[in-house]
């Protein structure tokens, strides 16, 4: 993956913004290489990597409804409001290999590998999808 860092004011605060969204549950470390300068000219003599990392939210559920409503939490009690793409009413929601999928009508399919970030995909058929599983 890669990122676009940058620094604060004061030179004090390193941050990276990555080019594409980091996956759910997932222990991340940040790596500076050698050769990299400081703003005072001086050089990293070897490559640096944090000891422990930072670790992403774990989105454990997905609930969907009207309107395409996605609600998603860690919890189970505070919930936050994802955006679908959709207006269809979503009927089910699963999640496996990695992905989840809501189903709804007119044969909407929806995937998302973060739960926070949605795209809508092809099914083939304007039937209402009622249910999705995955093994």
């Amino acid at each position: 993956m890669s990122a676009s860092p940058s620094l604060s004011n004061s030179n004090e605060t390193f941050t990276v913004t990555p080019s594409s969204s980091l996956s759910l549950n997932t222990t991340y470390k940040i790596r500076v290489t050698a050769g990299v300068t400081d703003s005072a000219s001086n050089v990293l003599s070897s490559q640096w990597t944090t000891s422990s990392g930072f670790t992403t939210e774990t989105i454990s559920f997905v609930v969907v409804g009207a309107s395409g409503t996605i609600l998603t939490s860690s919890d189970g009690t505070s919930w936050n409001s994802k955006t679908s793409g959709t207006g269809n009413r979503l009927y089910n929601v699963t999640y496996g290999n990695s992905t989840f999928v809501a189903v709804g009508t007119s044969g909407t399919i929806l995937t998302s590998s973060d739960g926070t970030s949605w795209t809508s995909r092809t099914s083939g058929t304007s039937n209402t999808l009622n249910g999705v599983t995955s093994r």
